[in-house]
């Protein structure tokens, strides 16, 4: 376009002719033409006392330093802290996103083990248990909860041991 020739053709061809070849107007190709495409857009803001590659390095350290195996940015934010380098939040969550260091998370809904009811195959075959805190006015309090799963058909099978109270 203007001046280079066409290995083609062999001679000049204007920017109409290239355009309406191309199918694009003519304000497009000069805009993209005139814009400088030499670095590629940075964040805005102040870089910070540390750059981007540095504050990666250490990110790095901090997760080589920790024998879990996933970690996130909350954490490895509190342990450059400790550190001494003292960088934003988002600027931690976008350069751990970036380098694909984030803490895998689940996807999707979790999977239910039955279907909301539990039928034992036998009386006193079948045992639940679960553990839940909470923290109450006295300090914290823990609930540990043990089911037996019997029949309401039947009666209760002597076969299934008492616990004696303390």
């Amino acid at each position: 376009m203007g001046d280079a020739i066409s290995p083609v053709t062999g001679r000049r061809h204007g920017l109409a002719s290239v355009c309406r070849a191309w199918r694009v107007a003519r304000a497009t190709v000069c805009l993209q033409r005139a814009m400088p495409w030499l670095a590629p857009p940075r964040r805005p803001g102040p870089v910070g006392p540390i750059p981007d590659p540095g504050l990666l390095d250490g990110i790095r350290a901090v997760l080589a330093d920790n024998p879990c195996r996933g970690e996130g940015y909350r954490t490895a934010r509190a342990r450059l802290r400790v550190r001494g380098e003292r960088p934003s939040r988002r600027r931690v969550l976008r350069l751990m996103h970036q380098d694909h260091l984030l803490a895998p998370s689940r996807i999707g809904a979790p999977t239910r083990s039955h279907g909301g009811t539990i039928i034992p195959a036998a009386i006193g075959t079948m045992r639940g248990t679960d553990l839940t805190t909470t923290i109450t006015g006295e300090g914290q309090a823990a609930a540990f909860i043990a089911i037996d799963h019997v029949s309401a058909d039947q009666p209760t099978s002597p076969q299934l041991e008492e616990i004696p109270n303390p």
